[in-house]
């Protein structure tokens, strides 16, 4: 269902629809697999009880309300003219697409997900994530294109344009495990993925680092793994693909670029000196935890600009989350539950407050010293993953995160005051520049199980938008709620955290998970995740029904809020 509230009509049931937000856990997982029921948070280390599969809901809603009042196409995908609307007018540009990827595949891993999208300035989507032994035509058709021997799970990478049609769609893989966590696009057209690849996973000629670095500590479900960066030409073949390993377990878990197309990558589990940290960075010394890095990479992908090593001692350094800010330094999110992070004066949050924490780091652009360095978590547990950060205009970062904490603070006028007192809410805050003040905080929950799991801003106004899931069944959610099996949700808050502009529902036959999100320039929202739900109400999709595997991929697009 679709709900739309001004700003200043804040119900009392606002807090309940809000928790619709989050859906489990971090994404990786040791032998019972990231998707397939067990999941790591952050790899590695001991999840949080989380439900099992995609959580979610099976379409535009229960009700079939189209945000603008048109009816919800229920079955299958949309047949009629499409508009593409008018960016000059005011309105909406671009149409409404839901859409399943994958296919009949029984042989599935973790499942066939979306795991980010992002927009280009033209409004072109993209969306990248795994695919488990694929063998539809997608990939063979018209714009397909296959790199790579291919294996367990390959990486795909789509364009749509902003009604829906296919521009282009290219999976890459080797013989083993390789999936992207990351996405992006720069102003030429050229795309940048970022994840983890098995041995065998096709790089190119030239590129850092060509061959497969090894791994001592193997996931059960995955495999061997090293953490990968590549770049696509603007027509969707591989310009440059490169490893990025260093004999341990470590891989990539999130990326950005700057203006000259330099790739800013976030390592997680770093148990080992690497070759990658360089002299004179902020970080040269790993400490003596399973930490992080974060390495800046030359545009062309061929050499090391600089990096250093994050965390402290213990679990440290998990699932982070990488932007580039619009003065060029680089803001970083990620867990740990070290007590001797070294966190700068004036911090927001200078001491751990319990359990695992999120640790906000700010670099210089040159990468050599911290701007601060910020414990922010409550007396339990915090759970950072992946595409938890963003950074607005004016260097101040969001996060966001599924927590248990019931002390974490809020401020004044926040939307939702308190924990509801379910197993985790979400929590999302917004730090000062110098990472000394909360600007604004809420929680996010209900009853049951909630989490986060994408944040972005509306480069418009900078209002705040969260994705993620919900299993408390007992929100009223303007004539809906969220189902026992979970459904995802969109929710869009405006920038200081007090008022609800927007929020939809998606919930099916099966669990509904949502993952990454973005905002073009006009307010389309697009993102995307897995689902077992076989009834999603497909618009304009480029696969209009389920595929008939364990989960399907998909995604969507929502030409305004």
């Amino acid at each position: 269902m679709t709900v739309k509230v001004d700003e200043m009509a804040k119900h009392w049931w606002i807090g309940a629809l809000l928790v619709t937000l989050g859906c489990g856990g971090s994404d990786d997982a040791d032998a019972g697999g990231e998707d397939s029921g067990t999941r790591d948070a952050p790899e590695g280390r001991d999840a949080p009880e989380v439900d099992q599969g995609v959580e979610g809901d099976g379409g535009p809603g229960d009700s079939g309300d189209e945000p603008d009042g048109s009816a919800t196409d229920s079955g299958g995908a949309d047949s009629g003219e499409v508009d593409a609307g008018d960016p000059d007018a005011g309105g909406p540009v671009g149409a409404r697409i839901v859409s399943y990827i994958g296919d009949s595949s029984t042989i599935e891993i973790v499942g066939d997900q979306t795991r980010d999208v992002v927009f280009d300035d033209e409004g072109n989507l993209y969306v990248v994530g795994g695919l488990d032994r694929y063998d539809d035509g997608l990939f063979t058709g018209a714009g397909g294109r296959r790199v790579g021997t291919l294996g367990d799970e390959d990486i795909f990478v789509i364009k749509v344009d902003p009604v829906g049609a296919l521009v282009y769609a290219t999976l890459i893989g080797g013989p083993g495990y390789d999936r992207p966590y990351g996405v992006e696009v720069d102003s030429m057209g050229r795309v940048y993925v970022a994840g983890r690849a098995g041995n065998g996973f096709p790089t190119t000629t030239g590129a850092l680092q060509e061959t497969f670095a090894g791994d001592d500590q193997p996931n059960g479900a995955y495999g061997t793994q090293d953490g990968f960066v590549m770049r696509l030409t603007p027509e969707g073949a591989v310009d440059w693909a490169t490893y990025l390993g260093d004999g341990g377990r470590a891989f990539i878990r999130d990326l950005d670029i700057d203006a000259a197309g330099d790739v800013y990558v976030g390592l997680t589990v770093i148990n080992r000196n690497s070759t990658y940290a360089t002299a004179g960075s902020f970080g040269p010394t790993r400490a003596s935890g399973d930490g992080a890095m974060i390495v800046r990479l030359r545009e062309d992908g061929a050499a090391v600009v600089w990096g250093g090593y994050l965390g402290g001692s213990g679990a440290a350094g998990g699932t982070p989350s990488v932007r580039v800010g619009p003065t060029g330094d680089v803001f970083v999110v990620c867990s740990t539950s070290a007590t001797d992070e070294a966190t700068t004066s004036g911090a927001f949050q200078s001491t751990r407050g319990g359990g695992m924490d999120a640790l906000l780091t700010r670099i210089r652009g040159d990468g050599t010293a911290l701007v601060y360095n910020t414990y922010v978590g409550g007396s339990m547990d915090d759970f950072i993953e992946t595409h938890h950060l963003e950074v607005d205009d004016s260097n101040q970062a969001v996060i966001a995160f599924s927590t248990a904490s019931r002390d974490l603070p809020t401020t004044s006028g926040a939307l939702q005051a308190a924990h509801a007192g379910g197993p985790t809410d979400l929590w999302v805050g917004r730090l000062s520049a110098d990472g000394s003040t909360l600007q604004a905080a809420t929680y996010l929950g209900g009853s049951d199980r909630e989490h986060s799991e994408g944040v972005a801003l509306d480069p418009r106004n900078q209002n705040v938008v969260l994705t993620g899931s919900s299993r408390s069944t007992d929100l009223a959610l303007m004539g809906s709620s969220p189902r026992s099996s979970g459904s995802g949700v969109v929710v869009v808050l405006s920038p200081d955290l007090s008022g609800l502009l927007y929020a939809e529902t998606f919930s099916g036959a099966g669990a509904v998970e949502i993952r990454g999100v973005d905002v073009d320039s006009n307010g389309a929202v697009g993102a995307g995740g897995r689902t077992e739900a076989n009834d999603l109400a497909t618009m304009n999709a480029i696969q209009p029904s389920y595929g008939g595997g364990p989960f399907d991929a998909w995604f969507f697009r929502l030409p305004s809020y």
